[in-house]
């Protein structure tokens, strides 16, 4: 994966911010999966977190529980 250099007020952000809700873990981790505008939401906050000009990365799985289509990682993708 490419990175690219941040600059916010004048300083280098090397470690842009990653969202891992990868690995299950009760109501939280990879569950997100089933709310993607509540990761929208998430990585919004973390980007104002940067004022606005930081970059957000998400770690997902392709599906969780009976859910592994194509169509619901694409859905998850859209919104989140």
């Amino acid at each position: 994966m490419l990175h690219a250099n941040i600059f916010s007020k004048g300083k280098l952000i090397e470690n842009p911010q990653k969202l891992n809700i990868h690995l299950p873990s009760g109501n939280f981790g990879a569950i997100l999966m089933k709310t993607p505008e509540k990761v929208a939401e998430i990585c919004r906050a973390m980007n104002d977190s940067m004022g606005g000009l930081g970059r957000v990365s998400v770690k997902c799985r392709v599906g969780i529980d009976n859910e592994e289509s194509f169509s619901f990682l694409s859905n998850f993708v859209s919104k989140a």
